[in-house]
């Protein structure tokens, strides 16, 4: 009964196997045009709520200037430039933090391990 089962899950995994890889491929290329990074308004796009409040003064700029202006291109750049900082800086002080938390338990840990070696 168990290898009946096996052989319809095979046979239906063949026939869907080739159907896949088309499906997959229509998503990426329906998805394509909202996936293109503009140079000019991209910052707007690519951070998320806490973040992306970096951009509200860039927002005016943003709509009164037209696309491809220099320094819309500029200002995009520096908007994300310092988003991304912004995000690394949060995220190395979780690690930093967290690393200062485990260090007596490394200790601990390493001393254990000697203690072992020992005996």
């Amino acid at each position: 009964m168990m290898n009946f089962i096996i052989a319809i899950l095979a046979n239906t995994y063949n026939i869907f196997d080739n159907k896949s890889n088309g499906l997959y491929l229509s998503k990426i290329l329906s998805s394509r045009d909202e996936m293109l990074y503009d140079e000019s308004y991209g910052c707007f796009l690519t951070h998320f709520p806490p973040i992306n409040l970096i951009q509200l003064p860039a927002i005016p700029f943003g709509m009164f200037l037209r696309q491809k202006h220099p320094f819309m291109i500029e200002l995009n750049l520096l908007v994300n430039k310092t988003q991304y900082i912004f995000f690394m800086v949060i995220i190395y002080f979780y690690y930093f933090a967290l690393s200062l938390l485990m260090i007596p338990f490394a200790y601990l840990v390493s001393c254990l391990k000697k203690i072992k070696a020992i005996n």
